[in-house]
């Protein structure tokens, strides 16, 4: 599968579907799928390498503001 030039930021998700994640600075970049819900008010983020995988929490650190960065949402047959 090409994708071509890939975008990246800090940007949160705002729908579930596969992105491109760079979790750190020397880290290569990972196809995962991101689940994006509300619930009660709260923005929440899981990843996941399938859909049918386990979910498991992001945890954004306010520290390190550089790090996860996301690409745009990738479009694939299996959705």
């Amino acid at each position: 599968m090409f994708f071509g030039e890939l975008n990246f930021t800090t940007e949160k998700p705002t729908e579930s579907g596969y992105y491109f994640v760079i979790w750190n600075k020397n880290e290569e970049k990972l196809l995962l799928w991101i689940d994006y819900t509300v619930t009660n008010g709260e923005k929440l983020w899981f990843w996941r390498y399938t859909q049918t995988d386990e979910p498991i929490d992001i945890n954004f650190d306010a520290h390190n503001t550089e790090h996860p960065q996301f690409s745009e949402r990738i479009h694939t047959s299996d959705e």
